[in-house]
Order: structure tokens, then C-alpha cells, then sequence
């Protein structure tokens, strides 16, 4: 995948530092241009309290704009020396989501990179509001990141896989982002919720147990042959397959390996078909402590 240009949405707070070093570090890697964003979520025109200021709204609009690009400016010359291809910037008022993908389309980003938290500090108001709101809006890849880069390039990056097409674009992002030599990891959970409801049902529990088996051996059988048709390096890959609820196996795993990147699609197909946007990626968003990269395509 190409990473020729890069959108950094930024709120200007303390921890979205981490988001605009990493879009650095991607930019140098990849040569990439990036656009450093400042979206004010106001409508000052319909304030109330303008004629105590003497000003009208628009004017009160245009001194705010500027204040957030000289702002903005200031905030990308603290993040150090920029090594990418081109860095552009601006600032402009509107609904948070809405113009960070009206922006990121007539820029034809090639992805999103935004913080995990914004100055509310509040959990879930950005992953929660401003990621899902994206990625349900988007077919562009957004990540979500956590971390200060410490000036290196992600090593352990972690790949959930439900056969989907999304995880198939996810693994060749994984394999284009992994430029230290180390392996991706790549993990299909066998997802055991429904059997703990044909436990309900009074079945013979040898016969479960056999279904179980056999069904997580063709699910062995799919990831083999998922991998072996992505179209990625394969000796570059190191495949697990583990049985339980998706969200707490993920998360766990992710904490086992520690994991610095988890890249997930955010929809899957047949038996998996909503799980990944709803459930578990909000809970592996909120829960993994690393950065995470959500991808949401066409099937």
C-alpha cells in the first residue's frame, strides 16, 4: 500500500503529540506529504453572547481561525525536524468528523492518523465519537495512536484475521508498515460463543466437544490457506490460532506480545459479519494499550 500522503488531524493537545510524531516517523519512512489539520468544532455566528464582544461572528471566526494556524504552526515546529516529502497545514471551522473527511478526500489521503484522546481526556470521547464516526464514513484507513514513537518504526504488529477481505488488506498494511525484520504476527480467534449456547440446549457434551474440534480444525485449515493466498511474504508471517470470546483473546494477546501496532479490519463476512464494528474493535480500541490501525474497505 501506498503511504504518499497522510492526513494528521489534530485537536492541538498535550498527548496529540504522539499522533503528529508518528505521522512524522511515517512521512520520513514513506516519503510521504503530510497535512497537518485543526478542525474547530464551533458556530460562532448564532452565539449569543457576540454582541457582549462588539463583533460579529464572522470576524470573531476569521481571529480564531488564524489563532488556530499560528497555533497549529507552532505545535508541528515542537514536534522536531519534519523528513517526509512535504508538509502542509491548515485550520478551519466545521463539524470535527465531517471536515476531516471532506479534507482527507480532496487531499486523497491515504490515511488518517489521529490520538487516541483529545483535551477532554475524557474515555471514549474520541475513540468512541471521532474514530467510529470515521471509519463508518471512510474506506480509508485510520490509526489511532496511543504512544510516543520513541523515534522508531512499529516492531511487533499484531493482525487479527476473520478471512475477510478488510483482514487481507490489513495483513499487506502490516507487512508494508514492518520494515525492521520482525515477523508479523498474525491471529484468527475461534470464536466459541456459539457453542456455549448449544451447551445451553441439553446436547450430549462428547458431541459438542467433537463439533468444536472439528470446527477449529477447519478453521486451522482456512487460516493456512487465507495466508497462503494474501499475496504477502509468508516467511515474514507467524501464524496463531487461539478458541474464545475475540475481544478479551485479542486484547490479551495483544498485552502477551506486547504489541506496539494492531492492525484490524473493522468488518468481516458470514458468522463474523458486524462483529468487528461493533463490538470487538471498539473494545480492542479502548482496551489494547497500543496504537491501533483500523481498516474499513469494500469486501
Amino acid at each position: 500500500m501506498s503511504l504518499a500522503k497522510i492526513v494528521y488531524a489534530t485537536d492541538l493537545s498535550e498527548r496529540a503529540d504522539r499522533a503528529g510524531q508518528r505521522a512524522f516517523a511515517l512521512a520520513q519512512a514513506h516519503h510521504s506529504t503530510v497535512l497537518a489539520l485543526c478542525v474547530i468544532d464551533a458556530d460562532l455566528r448564532e452565539n449569543k453572547l457576540l454582541h457582549m464582544t462588539g463583533q460579529v461572528g464572522t470576524e470573531i471566526e476569521n481571529n480564531l481561525i488564524e489563532s488556530h494556524r499560528q497555533r497549529l504552526r507552532q505545535h508541528l515546529d515542537g514536534l522536531g525536524p519534519f523528513a517526509g516529502k512535504d508538509l502542509q497545514s491548515t485550520a478551519m471551522m466545521g463539524p470535527v468528523c465531517r471536515t476531516i473527511l471532506s479534507q482527507a478526500q480532496q487531499f486523497g489521503a491515504d490515511l488518517i492518523v489521529i490520538g487516541a484522546h483529545g483535551v477532554n481526556h475524557l474515555h471514549d470521547v474520541l475513540v468512541g465519537t471521532t474514530a467510529e464516526n470515521l471509519l463508518r464514513h471512510t474506506d480509508r484507513p485510520v490509526l489511532v495512536v496511543k504512544n510516543p514513537t520513541q523515534d522508531t518504526p512499529y516492531q511487533r504488529i499484531l493482525v487479527p484475521v476473520d478471512f475477510s477481505q478488510r483482514s487481507r488488506h490489513a495483513l499487506s498494511l502490516a507487512q508494508d508498515l514492518q520494515t525492521t525484520g520482525h515477523p508479523v504476527q498474525v491471529l484468527h480467534v475461534f470464536n466459541t460463543a456459539p457453542m456455549d449456547h448449544i451447551y445451553r440446549t441439553g446436547v450430549d457434551e462428547g458431541m459438542i466437544q467433537r463439533i468444536e474440534a472439528q470446527a477449529q480444525r477447519e478453521d486451522q485449515q482456512l487460516l493456512q490457506e487465507f495466508i497462503k493466498d494474501s499475496g504477502v511474504n509468508t516467511a515474514n508471517l507467524q501464524e496463531t490460532m487461539k478458541a474464545g470470546y475475540p475481544p478479551l483473546v485479542i486484547e490479551q494477546f495483544a498485552r502477551e506480545m506486547q504489541a506496539d501496532l494492531l492492525i484490524m479490519g473493522t468488518h468481516g463476512r458470514g458468522r463474523f459479519k458486524d462483529v468487528l464494528l461493533g463490538g470487538v474493535a471498539r473494545r480492542v480500541v479502548n482496551q489494547v494499550p497500543c496504537d491501533v490501525l483500523l481498516v474499513r474497505g469494500q469486501d
